[in-house]
């Protein structure tokens, strides 16, 4: 899937993109909020300046991405994130 699918999917109202394959896509500056990630691959993913909160990132790969924005209650249990950048972002209330 690319970024246009999923923000023309999510602004309709879809929100469970559970395991879909995102790898390197630019996402910056969206409000995601509430969004279903789990088991996604998003390898590489800017999520630079993003609404993320609430959103499940449970079982995730976020290797080589880079998440800044608001994180609050966002799930990253058992999220990769080797070599991710996250930075400059609410963290309030991660659950991991």
């Amino acid at each position: 899937m690319d970024a246009q699918e999923l923000i023309e999917r999510y602004n309709q109202g879809e929100t469970n993109f559970q395991k879909v394959d995102l790898s390197g896509q630019n996402l910056a500056k969206l409000n995601l909020s509430r969004i279903n990630l789990k088991e996604a691959d998003l390898t590489g993913t800017n999520f630079l300046d993003c609404s993320l909160v609430q959103a499940n990132l449970k079982e995730a790969n976020i290797s080589d991405g880079v998440i800044e924005g608001d994180l609050n209650e966002i799930n990253l249990i058992q999220a990769k994130l080797i070599n991710s950048k996250i930075k400059d972002s609410n963290l309030g209330r991660v659950i991991n």
